[in-house]
């Protein structure tokens, strides 16, 4: 039991994740146990039983052949020294290691209904009204409140903005389930993957003012490191395109770590890179496309070794402050119980919601590729700013840089975006890109042709659901009616880790 409670801890990120894990394996040995037992039992029954009564008959046969009646009592089978000890467990003693083991499951259960609530298990049955803002706040607020109820959503949000005005924004839910404290269009929201191209835009302003160049390599950034020679030509731009045969997740171990953000944060960073780089990569670099956390995350270590800066802080300097983005932060917003000022994250555990702590995230190691959060407004003029800088009119970079930020690799993945062509669900060339820790979920779409940015954020990990959601506000907002949407055309890019932090499709 021991050994299987110790693997269910190594193997799952979430205490109660482990926990319903090893009360399986626990059920798993009580029924191999019971059979056991059963079969043993059944063989000494009808093996060794006969033959121990045959040898009490023979001991008293002896007994009443070698020894007078007189001198000496005949040994009662019952306390024969063969008879002080049964073979057979006795049945009652079984069914009391039953009970037993079933006691210590449902001792394990009070223990996560003591630390989780019933109250934080259930369905949102929230029927409050949506708060809306826009000329077409209302028409959205409709589509975002029927979406929310349908799919089942703690919460769901959305802004539109055409021509960086605020066209529509809509919030509906609950910022922990259960609680009846509404969602807010001012709230913030952990965006997961679409960090990615923060840490790209940042890169670009790197390379602009000198301090680094989009063909900066691995070997080059590391020199003193152990490097597989297969990682040291690999480049910038092929760890922010997900080209470098990067893989997928760091390991379980580095997914654990909770450093303080700051000087040990990056330093853990730094030796969760130099682990990875140490192997051989995934595939070989610049050969395919595969999306991998650990890339950006590779890629954010070198812009700290080019500058001494820690990513968060150049983040800050390179995006946010220039773009006053003055509701981004990372990893989840702040939100303790006893105010709920901001939305907490859940995940889906039998047929129900569990609201997650406000720190429950991934790793700050894997910062730049997955831990920004951020309002609507925050997100979507941040989308404003690329979509104006596709047409050369942005602020941070040159129409140059943009336009190698949007540029897809193998025609599939650029840097921190999707690019989809024209198809039959949005006849625009659409710049997309989603995310999600499994607590949260976001999608962030810029549309050149029409001037016109859409943001939906969900804290609710269902994200398939939540995508759902999200495509079709798009397709809504993009068409001007509420149509039924479906996901981008393209290949499902499977994230292994229980804690993936996005999940996209490759445009065709």
């Amino acid at each position: 039991m021991a050994f299987f409670a110790h693997v269910s801890w190594m193997s799952s990120e979430d205490w109660l994740v482990a926990l319903g894990v090893a009360t399986l394996f626990f059920v798993f040995l009580l029924v191999i146990d019971s059979f056991v037992y059963y079969v043993n039992q059944r063989a000494v029954r009808v093996q060794l039983e006969p033959r121990r009564q045959e040898l009490l008959t023979l001991l008293i046969s002896l007994r009443d052949e070698t020894t007078s009646a007189d001198s000496y009592d005949i040994v009662p089978a019952s306390v024969s020294p063969f008879a002080e000890k049964s073979h057979m467990t006795p049945r009652r003693q079984a069914v009391g290691t039953v009970i037993g083991l079933l006691g210590l499951i449902g001792v394990l259960i009070l223990v996560v209904v003591w630390i989780d609530p019933p109250g934080r298990l259930s369905e949102s049955g929230y029927d409050g009204p949506p708060q809306s803002i826009g000329s077409t706040g209302d028409s959205l607020a409709r589509l975002i409140t029927d979406l929310r109820k349908e799919k089942k959503l703690a919460g769901l949000a959305a802004m539109v903005m055409v021509d960086g005005q605020v066209e529509a924004a809509v919030a509906h839910g609950e910022r922990k389930i259960g609680s009846r404290v509404p969602v807010e269009i001012g709230d913030r929201w952990h965006l997961g993957g679409i960090t990615s191209s923060i840490t790209a835009t940042m890169i670009g302003r790197l390379v602009e003012s000198g301090r680094m160049n989009w063909t900066d390599t691995v070997g080059e950034t590391f020199p003193e490191a152990s490097i597989h020679k297969d990682w040291k030509p690999v480049t910038v731009r092929q760890l922010l395109t997900h080209t470098a045969g990067a893989p997928q997740n760091f390991s379980l171990q580095v997914r654990k770590q909770r450093p303080a953000l700051g000087p040990e944060c990056t330093e853990a960073r730094r030796v969760a890179v130099l682990k990875v780089i140490a192997d051989q990569p995934i595939n070989p670099p610049g050969t395919k496309p595969v999306y991998s956390n650990v890339g950006p995350t590779i890629a954010g270590a070198m812009a700290e070794k080019a500058t001494g800066v820690a990513w968060e802080d150049l983040v800050k300097r390179e995006v946010f402050e220039p773009l006053e983005l003055t509701g981004a932060g990372f990893g989840p917003p702040e939100s303790p119980d006893e105010t709920l000022p901001q939305p907490r994250g859940h995940r889906t555990l039998l047929g129900g919601k569990i609201a997650v702590d406000d720190d429950a995230d991934n790793t700050p190691i894997m910062g730049p590729a997955a831990t920004v959060h951020m309002t609507l407004n925050d997100l979507c003029n941040y989308a404003t700013e690329h979509l104006r800088g596709d047409r050369g009119d942005g602020k941070l970079l040159s129409n140059k840089t943009y336009r190698l930020l949007h540029t897809p690799e193998f025609n599939q993945y650029a840097c921190g975006w999707i690019r989809q062509e024209p198809n039959g669900q949005i006849p625009h060339t659409v710049f997309w890109h989603n995310g999600t820790n499994t607590l949260w979920y976001a999608l962030v779409v810029f549309i050149p042709e029409k001037n016109m940015v859409v943001a939906v954020t969900s804290n609710d990990g269902d994200w398939k659901k939540a995508e759902a959601a999200a495509w079709q506000v798009v397709n809504a907002s993009v068409m001007s009616g509420k149509v039924e949407a479906e996901l981008p055309d393209g290949e499902d890019y499977p994230k292994k880790s229980p804690f993936a932090v996005v999940r996209w499709q490759v445009s065709r």
